[in-house]
């Protein structure tokens, strides 16, 4: 999966997961993503994991990949926000159909 495909799976993060705190959960991921350190990292054996691809033997090649997601994460989210900003700023808004009085059938205001 690439950068693209993994930004547009996280556009309703927050949605699907929402805090008590009103607090954004994709940035908490982001924040947990960029420093990755597991409580067990001291006991930690990646190799003992079953079918694990043995490039992710190494937590250092892990922490990297972690790294470059909280990365590209913070740019797709800045750039979903930029892109919803400008595009309510050129939003038009919505047609409304004129309503009648039925008696002189002139346009009234609502």
């Amino acid at each position: 999966m690439g950068d693209d495909q993994v930004g547009a799976s996280l556009q309703r993060f927050d949605d699907l997961y929402p805090q008590e705190s009103g607090e954004s959960a994709l940035q908490q991921l982001q924040v947990q993503l960029s420093n990755a350190l597991p409580f067990d990292l001291e006991e930690l054996e990646l190799a003992e994991y079953r079918n694990l691809n043995p490039k992710w033997h190494d937590w250092n090649t892990v922490k990297t990949v972690c790294a470059h997601l909280a990365t590209m994460i913070f740019d797709r989210v800045s750039e979903m926000r930029r892109d919803m900003t400008v595009n309510s700023m050129y939003r038009q808004p919505p047609l409304t159909k004129p309503t009648y009085d039925c008696l002189t059938l002139r346009a009234v205001k609502v």
